[in-house]
């Protein structure tokens, strides 16, 4: 009886296990952002398989830009947005709960944070689009400069309830795309700053010995 005990609850727990992982999806995509004029920036990359995603549905999105670029939105002017998710063929009314933004790659100016989080529902919105937008979220001494970004959110309400989903997409306003130095410009960098050191401690051993002589 005990065994038996034992093995209901061991298929209890996978139950629960397979029914958590049913209720979240995955997904990774790399932009290369595209400069449209006017401060906007925009960038689209297909992923795959392809996610079907009801209400419900647990949704983390890590993606990261094109090597060497960076996006940097500037609260000094206007009013700034940043639009981060995924795109259907299909359009919907949908809102999501529960929202983490985490900005990678970060760096700010004025006190920004690299995190954002918003535990209630959003309003709900009739397009292509599902994920999340940031609207006005920074102060006018403030600025952020990320190259990449995890997002995770809830899908609180969707009509229809299911949609697939195959494109990450993202859109920024107050915007611009500004570079990141590649790993071999660091190294170059270091190999640099190495040889000014050491001519600077053999001339001033030079400098010691004659003195000494």
């Amino acid at each position: 009886m005990q065994c038996k005990w034992w093995s209901s609850a061991a298929i209890l727990v996978g139950m629960l296990f397979v029914a958590v992982q049913a209720n979240a999806a995955m997904i990774t995509y790399d932009l290369d952002l595209q400069d449209t004029g006017g401060g906007i920036i925009e960038a689209s990359a297909p992923f795959a398989p392809a996610q079907v995603i009801p209400v419900g549905e647990v949704v983390t999105i890590d993606a990261q830009f094109a090597p060497g670029q960076a996006l940097r939105i500037d609260g000094s002017t206007d009013f700034e947005t940043l639009f981060l998710g995924i795109t259907s063929n299909t359009n919907a009314f949908s809102s999501v709960k529960d929202v983490t933004v985490k900005l990678l790659g970060f760096s700010g100016t004025g006190g920004a944070m690299d995190t954002y989080s918003a535990p209630t529902a959003t309003a709900r919105v009739f397009g292509h689009e599902l994920g999340v937008v940031l609207t006005d979220f920074l102060t006018s001494t403030q600025s952020v400069t990320f190259t990449g970004y995890s997002v995770q959110f809830t899908v609180n309400s969707q009509n229809p309830a299911s949609r697939s989903f195959a494109v990450g997409t993202l859109a920024a306003t107050n915007a611009e795309i500004t570079t990141v130095p590649e790993p071999s410009t660091y190294a170059m960098f270091g190999i640099g700053a190495l040889a000014i050191g050491l001519a600077a401690f053999w001339k001033t051993r030079e400098k010691q010995v004659a003195a000494i002589a």
